[in-house]
C-alpha cells in the first residue's frame, strides 16, 4: 500500500470510530462528483482524498461536541 494512503487510513482509523471511517471511504461523496474516497484513492488521488478527510473529520468532532459546523 502506498504510504498516503496509509496515512489517510491512519488518520481516519485515530480520529473516528472504525464504523464511521468505513461509512466514509465506502460513501459517494459530492466533493469527488459522486465516487467514494476509496474509488479515489485507487485512482491516485490519496491526497484530494486526505483534504477532505480532514475536513470530515473536523465537521464530524465539532458534531459531536454539539456544536453546528455550518
Amino acid at each position: 500500500m502506498k504510504r498516503k494512503t496509509l496515512q489517510i487510513l491512519q488518520m481516519l482509523s485515530d480520529s473516528l470510530p472504525s464504523y464511521e471511517a468505513t461509512t466514509w471511504l465506502g460513501t459517494p461523496n459530492k466533493a469527488f462528483q459522486g465516487r467514494t474516497p476509496y474509488e479515489l484513492i485507487k485512482l491516485n488521488q490519496a491526497e484530494r482524498v486526505r483534504a477532505e478527510a480532514h475536513k470530515y473529520i473536523k465537521a464530524y468532532k465539532l458534531k459531536k461536541k454539539g456544536w453546528s459546523s455550518k
